[in-house]
């Protein structure tokens, strides 16, 4: 159903009786709407912890509120509605521009990221020459190990703010030529408390040991946890550091008995370690007291 082009309509999924979560979140929505029950369709565009995305059906209360505490941790949560929403950045784009994806080009959707957890305003001084040209910048989560841009904003005299961003989160600034991503700005995390951490990869050196090449996770679809995936031994491995022209290859190794050791890398610096020959699906990491703290 992830090939379906469009969601299903209502009697597909009576004919199916499977779908999607968006496929799901309409028939919990249906139902709920006969009952004269106030139910909204929110959703994330992309995981900011793991991959893929996800959607589902919130019940709002009289002010027109609502949110699902166990999809708290996203990044964005959007809302979708019937009316055009003049602020959206379909309406603010130049003509000729396109937005970096389909959840970016919509008009009907409204920002309630806010109703869910805390969230944090972000603002960046981007690079000139990287930005030159360009009026909008996006703020990207790592996701299906490609960054994926989940919200914009407006870049006015070499800034731009993200407004209500979800913590515990790594982010990458990032401009849109019409093709592809580029950053103008390093990577940051915006930790639990708000504050905002840069990682430009340029400070003190740090022996890193890295024991998995993602940690666990729990599908919000399913249910299921996945657990750490492990060093295998016998595989090859590279570690990959983000730097201001992408991913850099700055070692390869072959993981034998102990876990692999990295020796004075960047404390603020972000990696990647990629098993050689797999899906790129490996979760980035930070270094804290020598380990990977995973994002």
């Amino acid at each position: 159903y992830y090939l379906h082009p469009t969601d299903q309509g209502y009697s597909e999924m009576i004919e199916s009786g499977y779908g999607r979560c968006e496929d799901i979140t309409n028939m919990a929505t249906f139902v709920a709407r006969t009952m004269a029950v106030a139910i909204a369709a929110d959703y994330t565009p992309a995981w900011a912890h793991r991959d893929n995305n996800h959607a589902w059906p919130v019940q709002l209360d009289k002010d027109g509120r609502g949110s699902a505490k166990g999809n708290a941790h996203a990044a964005k949560v959007y809302r979708k509605t019937y009316a055009i929403q003049r602020e959206a950045l379909a309406f603010r784009l130049p003509a000729g521009m396109e937005a970096p994806n389909r959840f970016l080009k919509s008009d009907t959707y409204i920002d309630v990221t806010d109703q869910y957890a805390p969230t944090t305003d972000v603002t960046v001084d981007v690079d000139p020459e990287a930005a030159e040209g360009h009026g909008f910048a996006y703020l990207c989560v790592f996701n299906g190990g490609r960054w994926v841009a989940i919200h914009w904003g407006a870049i006015e005299d070499g800034r731009v703010t993200f407004t209500d961003m979800g913590r515990n989160i790594c982010y990458l600034p990032a401009v849109f030529d019409g093709e592809s991503l580029s950053a103008v700005a390093p990577p940051l995390i915006v930790h639990r408390n708000g504050a905002i951490q840069r990682l430009p990869g340029a400070g003190g050196g740090a022996d890193l040991i890295a024991v998995a090449d993602g940690p666990k996770k729990k599908s919000p679809d399913t249910g299921e946890v996945t657990p750490v995936s492990l060093i295998k031994t016998g595989e090859t491995y590279v570690l990959k550091q983000w730097t201001s022209t992408g991913w850099s290859d700055v070692a390869t190794v072959e993981a034998g008995e102990g876990p692999p050791r990295f020796e004075s890398r960047p404390l603020d610096g972000l990696y990647w370690l990629v098993r050689r020959e797999s899906r790129r699906l490996e979760r980035i990491f930070t270094i804290e007291s020598g380990r990977q703290r995973f994002w």
